[in-house]
């Protein structure tokens, strides 16, 4: 009787310690998932800022030669472009 009242006290003593482990990994994770969106966030705005500037600077500069919606289809493609090429590398570096 005593060899299993042992056991079941050295399981629950696991259990405890498990459980402080899963609950600091878990704050940990979400903090990271927080910090990560934000920074997401933050590089999306700014690449949408930039390519917007570009739109602007390149719509004034050639101002009567081409439409504000060629200049502005051009550039997404331009981003596409760079965004393809971005996934490629990083697809090519991964394995």
């Amino acid at each position: 009787m005593k060899v299993l009242a042992d056991m079941v006290i050295s399981l629950a003593d696991f259990l405890e310690a498990e459980g402080r482990q899963a609950k600091t990994t878990t704050i940990n994770l979400t903090k990271y998932v927080i910090l990560m969106a934000v920074a997401a966030a933050l590089a999306i705005t700014g690449a949408v800022l930039a390519l917007y500037g570009l739109y602007r600077w390149i719509a004034d500069l050639l101002d009567t030669r081409l439409s504000p919606g060629l200049v502005a289809l051009t550039i997404g493609i331009l981003a596409l472009l760079g965004a393809g090429g971005l996934i490629w590398t990083a697809m090519k570096t991964a394995k």
